[in-house]
This record gives structure tokens, sequence and C-alpha cells, in this order.
């Protein structure tokens, strides 16, 4: 579980003898990916192996392109630390922080479109388009950070709801502790590690219905991993459906986790890479 965090939240540097340095893209290319480097040559001279977690500035995850983008061209160290880098990125929809929603109100319609509809989806757009350019992974390190309200609500589900459609990690930010309604909005089950390429994720908060699409690679000799937690399905009621491709059981060693390989059927068929489909619904 170790990893090193460059720098959490960076800042763009001196903008009053430099203003280009507020366009996020100017930041990330002038400042932060040399700093960067820097670090991550001292760190790989005594440790070649732990991930790095990089972060551009945070208006710097909306956009994409030399002025606005993260600006960087490469993980910290170079392409040969790909597989060992993690680009680092928060979301708090930003009217919302401007214009905080009072009491048990829920947000108002055009703000709910300027979250859900416009800022939302293009901070994990742009996202995808920068790993997929710069390589290595990507990890939703900050999102939350609220009450207990209707607007918390409703932003914790929008964002567990594209983490999953992202296959995106996650981690929350805020108070969690002894308080249970939060720990159950972000109590999901999901695909923890999968033997193929995913294609569809989703978790459905009011009926509890979970899905998965892959497709399936038998060159991998591990089995997909599926976390079902109790909180979600109580003493294991649940009830799994897959397509003819795919078999379960549940971990031996791990009661919380379901196993899933492909069948014979499967491997005797000479058409490889065809579609697994899991579906786990509650019995009570």
């Amino acid at each position: 579980n170790n990893r090193y965090e460059l720098i959490n939240e960076p800042w763009a540097g001196n903008y009053l003898t430099n203003p280009f340095l507020l366009l996020p893209g100017v930041a990330g290319s002038t400042n932060l990916q040399p700093l960067y480097d820097k670090i991550s040559k001292s760190i790989r001279s005594v440790d070649n192996k732990t991930l790095i977690f990089y972060e551009p500035v945070t208006w710097g995850v909306r956009l994409n392109g030399k002025y606005m983008g993260s600006g960087f061209t490469h993980v910290p160290g170079g392409n040969d630390y790909r597989n060992r880098s993690v680009f680092s990125y928060h979301y708090y929809c930003t009217i919302l922080q401007i214009k905080p929603v009072p009491g048990n109100e829920t947000i108002p319609g055009f703000d709910r479109v300027l979250c859900d509809d416009i800022e939302g989806p293009a901070l994990f757009d742009s996202t995808l388009i920068d790993v997929k350019q710069l390589g290595g992974s990507s990890f939703l390190t900050e999102f939350g950070g609220c009450d207990d309200s209707p607007t918390c609500d409703e932003q914790l589900n929008w964002a567990m709801k594209n983490t999953d459609q992202y296959f995106q990690s996650w981690a929350y930010w805020g108070n969690v502790y002894n308080n249970m309604k939060n720990i159950k909005l972000i109590t999901r089950p999901y695909a923890r590690a999968i033997a193929g390429q995913p294609n569809m994720m989703n978790f459905d908060v009011n009926s509890r219905l979970f899905s998965l699409t892959y497709y399936l690679d038998t060159s991998i000799k591990k089995a997909t991993e599926i976390y079902v937690p109790s909180l979600v399905y109580p003493k294991s009621t649940y009830n799994i459906t897959v397509n003819q491709y795919i078999q379960w059981k549940v971990d031996p060693i791990n009661t919380n986790i379901i196993l899933i390989e492909p069948t014979q059927y499967y491997i005797s068929k000479k058409e490889k890479n065809l579609l697994g489909i899991i579906q786990i619904a509650p019995t009570a």
C-alpha cells in the first residue's frame, strides 16, 4: 500500500512575475514537470518499484491541450516509469464551492447541469485523454468533503457512479468515522481485478444491482475478483447470474470476494475475446 505522493494540490508558481502560469498547461510544463522529474530521479535512485503519484494544478483537469491541460508530456522520470506512475486528481464541483447549497435544499437545476453534465464529465474525459497520452494509470484521490445533506448525497452518488463508469480508483476525502450514512453511501461492490479488457461496470444504489462486463483474456492466469461488501448484501443475501462463458465461486480465503473464471466451454471455443457478463442482485 506504499506510495509516494509528490505534492498534494500543487500551486502554479509565482503568477505575479509570470501571469501565464495561471494557465494550467503552462504551470505544468514550466514548473511542475521539471520538479517532478527531479524528485523522481532522487526517489528512483533508492526505490525503483514503488508507485509515484503526481498531480497537476487543481484547475488543470477539465480540458486538454498545451495551455488548458495538465501540461505534462511524460510521467515523472520518463516513459520507462509508466507502469509505476499514477496521475492523481481531485473533483469538487466549482459552482458548489463558490455558491454552496444551504441546509437541506437539493442542488438547483442549473447548478446540477453545470456539475453533472458539463464539469464532471469534462474532468473524467480529460483525465482519460491525459493517461492515454502519458501512460500509467489514474486515481481520483479526493472527492466528497461534504456534510450530511441532499446536496452531499447527490454529489457522492454522482461521483461513485462515474468512477465505476470510467473504472477509476478513488479515495473519499472527509470524516466518515462513526458516520454510517456516508459509509453506506460510498460502500459498493466493484471489480478489484479483471482478467481481460473492462467493458462496463455499474452499481444501482436503489436496486443494489451490480453489473460487470469484460472481454475475457485466457492468457491471464488469474481470476477476475469482485468485492461484495456485507453492508450492501448482509449475510451473503445475493444471487449471481453469469453467461455461458464464465463461472463463479466464493473465495475460500475471503468470503467477500467472488472469483470469476472462464468455463471449459469458452476455453474450448476457437473464437476468443468474447464478453463475460456478471450480475449480482439482492435476495433480501
